[in-house]
């Protein structure tokens, strides 16, 4: 069994640069975490057409 965390404001690097990245991509960060039962880490991010662009001799 996972040991789960108390502090998420200030639980390292990891989740701060998770945190920073995810809100940069305007996505959603949801962390659940239980003494004894672990933590869950789910980033959603918003989906994105990406289009090629040709230029007029290619």
């Amino acid at each position: 069994m996972g040991k789960g965390f108390k502090d998420r404001e200030n639980a390292g690097y990891g989740l701060v640069n998770i945190r920073s990245r995810t809100n940069k991509l305007k996505g959603k960060l949801e962390i659940a975490s239980e003494a004894r039962a672990g933590t869950r880490i789910s980033v959603t991010l918003p989906s994105i057409t990406v289009q090629s662009v040709k230029n007029a001799e290619g």
